[in-house]
């Protein structure tokens, strides 16, 4: 990065120098050197069902806080939508420990007699970082967070 002043003026990328006005940058950009200001583990389960975990006679939308089952979650929730076949969505915020979303996720199935055919599963760090260093006109993007939607990215 060319900085003049309190700005970036520029990038330089293999060997090619891009000027620049702004700068909005991924948080895996950004230089080692900057100081993190907030690191959350936030992870997410989507399982494929043919049962649901939750009775109904016609098509559903399920939202279960999972806060009783995990209290020590920031944000801990599952939400299932189908007919005839059902996705199951969960996420949570937490610290690390040994009680994860996807072994309640599982609990649940186990209660309700349901088997899921197919799972996908990952962890993801969310950083924020001090950008007050990096200049004036440089944005992070926002991290990864507990939202299932990305309103919250569209707003900062």
């Amino acid at each position: 990065m060319v900085k003049e002043g309190e700005r970036i003026t520029a990038i330089i990328a293999n060997n090619e120098r891009i000027n620049c006005r702004h700068v909005i940058m991924s948080p895996r950009f950004v230089p080692e050197d900057v100081e993190i200001q907030m690191n959350e583990k936030i992870e997410r389960v989507v399982f494929a069902t043919d049962k649901s975990i939750k009775v109904v006679e016609k098509e559903q939308l399920t939202l279960v806080n999972l806060a009783s089952l995990r209290p020590e979650a920031a944000v801990s929730r599952l939400v299932e939508v189908g007919f005839e076949a059902f996705l199951v969505h969960a996420t949570e915020s937490s610290s690390d420990d040994e009680k994860s979303v996807e072994s309640i996720a599982e609990r649940i199935f186990e209660e309700n007699e349901v088997v899921p055919y197919w799972k996908m599963s990952f962890t993801a760090n969310s950083m924020k970082f001090d950008t007050k260093g990096l200049g004036a006109n440089v944005v992070v993007a926002p991290p990864v967070d507990s939202n299932i939607h990305y309103s919250n990215v569209i707003e900062e």
